[in-house]
């Protein structure tokens, strides 16, 4: 199994994992991607909040690729290189395209969760365990409740032969 590239949330100061979903659409603001790599699902974006509102920092689209054409250069490709988000232009790194520092504030309505990251971040079966972080409900961008998550048992090791997970 090949462990996952993740987007990612500074809230209260601190780094947590996103995991289940991005707020950020690609496709509302006209991009089409395709994954980059094994590791990459075509999209990861750091978020955070600030104030109570969400804003999307930095984000990696991937490009559309075709695998029965790698090497075309055709005008939708062309105008997929050109898109702008939040008046940047993204940096283009073979299928990847980085858009940094864009601060963009987002209108997402639903819940998000995020978590520590895993102490064992190398240990493909290890690292699946859930970790402590937040249940974040969003209206319009604006965070109206987050409730603490708590770890979740690894299934994989017997808590015998477990090693603790560090607190945070």
């Amino acid at each position: 199994m090949t462990a996952q590239v993740m987007s990612s949330v500074l809230y209260e100061g601190k780094h947590f994992n996103l995991v289940n979903g991005n707020p950020f659409i690609p496709g509302d603001y006209g991009f089409e991607y395709s994954p980059t790599s094994s590791a990459c699902t075509g999209l990861y974006c750091h978020y955070t909040i600030h104030d109570n509102r969400l804003h999307l920092i930095d984000a990696m689209i991937g490009l559309p690729y075709d695998p029965s054409d790698p090497f075309r250069q055709n005008e939708d490709l062309e105008r997929q290189r050109q898109l702008t988000l939040h008046g940047h232009k993204p940096e283009i790194d073979g299928l990847e395209r980085h858009f940094r520092n864009i601060n963009m504030p987002l209108t997402f309505s639903g819940i998000i969760r995020i978590e520590a990251p895993s102490p064992y971040p190398y240990d493909d079966v290890r690292a699946l365990a859930r970790c402590p972080g937040f249940l974040l409900r969003f209206e319009e961008g604006i965070l109206i409740k987050a409730e603490p998550t708590d770890c979740d048992p690894d299934p994989m090791y017997p808590s015998e032969f477990e090693d603790p997970i560090p607190p945070l």
